[in-house]
């Protein structure tokens, strides 16, 4: 059985790009994947929604420290 852990990064670049970065790794091996949201194509709503996302991974991202 391989066992994997995980790690996972948001930020806001420039006030205007959402970035979101997730990886896996094991014995001798890494997985990456990084995806970015233009915010300024979303609407309101789904701005505000990206950026509550954002706040609540990074109070995770804390506890777990």
């Amino acid at each position: 059985m391989i066992k994997a852990q995980s790690s996972i990064a948001t930020w806001l670049e420039g006030e205007s790009i959402f970035i979101f970065h997730e990886w896996y790794w094991g014995d001798g091996w890494v997985q990456s994947r990084l995806d970015g949201v233009w915010l300024l194509a979303l609407n309101f709503e789904q701005t505000a929604s990206l950026l509550r996302l954002r706040e609540f991974l990074a109070g995770k991202q804390k506890a777990s420290e």
